[in-house]
């Protein structure tokens, strides 16, 4: 895909070869599949976002932005989501390296709570 310019003029489009772009690797504490399942998540918002700038250039109604802002916010709540629940699988599989790697329970409690 060949990058085009917004409405504000930067460019967009072409970065990427899909949800695995290159160089991504798989942080120790979460599953492949999981990483790929919030990166693709992530490349969605990216997409919303840049839908809703370009809604806002077209001089689109304020109910139909909105309705796009609030859509791509519950999105980005459920890749925090995602995020601790990874967290919380690597605490459950091995808590003594979870809570040395500074992931205990409660630190997984207290992102999770950030996320409401």
């Amino acid at each position: 895909m060949a990058p085009r310019a917004t409405p504000t003029g930067r460019a967009v489009g072409g970065g990427t070869a899909g949800p695995r772009a290159a160089g991504a690797s798989t942080p120790e504490w979460m599953t492949s599949d999981a990483h790929a399942d919030v990166v693709k998540r992530l490349h969605r918002i990216r997409g919303q976002v840049t839908g809703i700038e370009g809604m806002l250039g077209e001089g689109r109604d304020c109910d139909a932005v909105i309705t796009q802002i609030a859509a791509a916010t519950r999105a980005l709540q459920q890749v925090g989501f995602r995020l601790v629940a990874a967290g919380a699988r690597r605490c459950a599989a091995d808590p003594g390296l979870a809570a040395a790697r500074g992931h205990d329970l409660d630190t997984l409690e207290r992102m999770f709570l950030r996320l409401r």
